[in-house]
């Protein structure tokens, strides 16, 4: 009895050692702020409308088709184009339809001086199409980051 006291003594021991030996994660700011953007935590309520592209080149640098998947951010949410590249799942409140897979690839100046909403969204033709009528103009939305 003795010896198996000891030897749970001894194993005790030994995952003390081995848990305080494992390396202790060092996070800045930057790196929790990118993980809860990435996590898709941040409701973000707002307007989209709806633009034509037409294969011009966004703000992020690179050419938009009106049928793509892209997104274009107000000057509040822009970030000086730190977001180009992200992904968005963008729902109509109105029907509950969503597209996912929507990415940042420009920027809305006009968007948020709609009604101080740095949420508001300009979407490429072919995405706000499918979650309503191009006869609505305008959606009251939620989107959140995929990414």
């Amino acid at each position: 009895m003795f010896v198996s006291q000891v030897l749970s003594l001894f194993t005790l021991f030994l995952s003390v050692i081995v848990v305080s030996a494992s390396p202790v994660p060092s996070f800045s700011n930057a790196t929790i702020v990118d993980d809860l953007i990435a996590r898709g935590t941040g409701e973000h309520n707002g307007i989209a409308s709806y633009y034509y592209p037409g294969g011009g080149y966004g703000a992020c640098g690179t050419r938009i088709q009106n049928g793509d998947k892209a997104v274009a951010l107000s000057t509040g949410e822009w970030q000086n184009g730190a977001l180009c590249g992200k992904s968005i799942r963008v729902t109509n409140k109105a029907n509950g339809r969503t597209v996912t897979g929507v990415i940042v690839r420009d920027l809305c100046p006009g968007c948020q001086p709609r009604d101080n909403n740095k949420n508001n969204v300009d979407l490429t033709s072919g995405v706000f199409g499918q979650l309503d009528s191009l006869n609505k103009g305008l959606l009251d939305v939620v989107w959140y980051f995929e990414d």
